[in-house]
Order: structure tokens, then sequence, then C-alpha cells
């Protein structure tokens, strides 16, 4: 008989009002929180699934299943095993042995997730026990450095999530056997219940080893997030180390740049007072050399007087005022010229600016 047929037939029994045995034995309703395979090409392949199980039986007379949401897998696993050991014997001698059944197949789902858990954990504990701790690239292992970032931390932090979320689960699990085990000892204690008990222990057993494996999992990556924590805060320590050794050594540099253009600037001040003295003193005898030049010029005569006893005098010259009007013509035509240039270097400029903001040559 398949399980979907007992499991209709039993459910509908129980809701059309059928009048139960005296000897009925309530066995109660179970929730169980398990993971299982999602097949999911990305993300976490496992998942947690919730599966409810109600179970009344009245001796070897009748016995009521009703299973809620149970996985495909769950599900095939029990027809095949109903369909081996024989529903109108075994089940009869032993009403449990379906919860044994269903028990069994969380075991092994524990087993493979944990094992999934384990290897996970694997690959982040070598990044934190094998990584090189500082900045430098001369690692003690070479050939199994690994990088270090913030997001192998986000990954412990999801990590111990999922072994937050597993730890209720899996306990919940050994609370179900526990009471499980207290309804079977109230069975007859025939071979086959006997067989059971001893069966269910043993997975109760399992599932304590289990417990145990995923407490050490949480410290072990209690312990590598403390770990990488540590490696990144030292790297973070050296960065900022390395930056304020640059930033000395740049505000150091720009120290001895200061102090030697200040020097400089004391050097240019002297020969600035230098040339100053120089021009003042320049100066002062331009009045003399321009007396000096003209009485050395023949603007200016020094004629012998007729008669003997009366000193030479100075004369000027008959033509001397053409070397003045040349001069004047000349300051005159030079100081032009100058302007005349300083116009036309403006305008070009003023044509190149305006020719380079629009974009367009004007040369």
């Amino acid at each position: 008989m398949s399980l979907r047929h007992s499991v209709a037939r039993d459910a509908k029994a129980i809701i059309s009002g059928g009048t139960p045995v005296k000897s009925s034995l309530q066995l109660g309703a179970l929730i169980i929180l398990y993971p299982v395979r999602n097949n999911r090409n990305r993300g976490d392949p496992f998942s947690m699934r919730q599966t409810g199980v109600c179970h009344k039986s009245s001796g070897r007379q009748s016995s009521a299943w009703i299973v809620l949401q149970p996985s495909p897998e769950v599900e095939k696993d029990m027809e095949l095993a109903m369909s081996d050991i024989g529903y109108n014997s075994t089940v009869d001698e032993d009403p449990m042995v379906l919860h044994v059944i269903f028990l069994s197949f969380q075991r092994a789902n524990w087993d493979d997730y944990l094992e999934y858990l384990r290897a996970d954990l694997e690959a982040l504990n070598e990044a934190a026990h094998y990584s090189r701790v500082g900045l430098d690239r001369h690692s003690k292992y070479p050939d199994s450095d690994f990088s270090v970032t913030f997001q192998d931390c986000q990954k412990l932090q999801r990590f111990q999530w999922k072994l937050v979320q597993a730890s209720p689960a899996l306990e919940g699990n050994l609370c179900v056997l526990r009471t499980c085990e207290e309804r079977w000892q109230m069975l007859p204690g025939c071979l086959r219940v006997q067989a059971t008990l001893l069966e269910i222990r043993g997975i109760t057993m399992q599932l304590e080893f289990h417990k145990e494996v995923m407490r050490k999992l949480s410290e072990q990556a209690r312990q590598a997030a403390n770990l990488l924590h540590k490696i990144l805060d030292f790297r973070a320590n050296q960065q900022m180390q390395q930056a304020s050794s640059t930033a000395s050594a740049t505000l150091s540099a720009l120290g001895s740049e200061a102090r030697t253009l200040t020097l400089l600037s004391h050097e240019r001040d002297k020969d600035s007072k230098a040339m100053r003295a120089l021009t003042f003193i320049a100066t002062l005898y331009l009045p003399a050399s321009l007396i000096a030049t003209v009485f050395q010029s023949n603007l200016i005569q020094l004629l012998p007087t007729s008669s003997p006893p009366q000193p030479s005098r100075f004369v000027v010259a008959p033509q001397s005022w053409l070397p003045v009007v040349a001069t004047i013509l000349l300051a005159v035509l030079t100081l032009i010229s100058a302007q005349s240039l300083d116009r036309l270097y403006r305008h070009l400029e003023a044509r190149r600016l305006v020719g380079k903001g629009t974009g367009v040559n004007t040369t």
C-alpha cells in the first residue's frame, strides 16, 4: 500500500470522527526542522525544511499516520520501506517503525549538511592561518598565500548565522528523539520494539555527536573571525604607518625646500641691496659725467684772449644747437616706436586669446 493512500485513508478516518479503541495510544504530533539539498545552481546548496508528523496507534489493531509537507526524498524512502518491510506485519508489531525511517533520513541529511559546513569552514580557516599578516609580499608560505579581505569576514559572519539557525533545529530533532524514546517504552516489549528502541538510541547518539561537532565549528568560526579581524587591523595600522611615514618624509622635503628658498631669498635681498647701493653711487656721478661730457665736446670751446694777462674763456660753438635738437628728435622717435610696438604686441595677444577661447585660429 502506498504512503499517500494510507495517509489519505487514515487522515479521512480521523477527520470523520471515527470512534477510537479504548486501548489506543496517542503518540502525538511532531514538527521537525531539518536541512535538505535545494538543488540550486547558486547560493547555499542546503535549505531548512519543516515537516509535520501526526501518529495515533491502538496497539496491533490500527495505526493512523498524517505526514505534512514531506520532501520528495522522504516520501520515496518511506514508501520503499513500507513496501519492503510489509505493512501488515512489521508495522502491526511495531507501529513506530515509520518514525525510525523518517528520523534516519534526517540523520543522513545532518551528516551531509555538517560535512558541507566543515568544508566551507576549512577554506576560511586556511585563509586565516596561512595568509600573510603584514603588507609585505614575503610570506612564510609563498605557495599557499591567501588574499584576506573584509569579504572573508562577511563569509564567516554568514557561516556563524547558519550555525545559529541550525543549532535550534538540531536541538529540536534531539527533543523529538527523546520524546519518541519515551513513547516507545510505553509499547508492548516485543523484540521488534526493542530493536527499534536501540536504533532510535543510536540515532540520538549520532545527533548528540553532531551537536558537539556544531559547537566546535562555531568555536572555530569565532576564532577564525577574530584572527581575520586582527590581520585586517594589523594591515590597516601598517597602511596608516606607511602613510604617516610618507607624509612625514614629504613634509621634511617641503621644509628643506622652504629653507633653501629662504636662503635664496636672503641672497637675493643682499644682491638687491648691493645693486641699490651701486645705483645710488652711479646716480651721484651722473651730473658730473654730464658736465664733463659737455665740456669735452665741441659744443663749448676754450678760446685764448688777445691780451696775455687776461685768462682764456669758454665760448659756445656757433652750431651747438644741432646736437641738442638731434638728441631730442631721436628721444621722441624712440618713445614713439616703443609705444607703437607695445600697442601692436597687446593687439596680437588679445587676438590670440580670443581665438584660443573660441577654438578658431586667427593667426
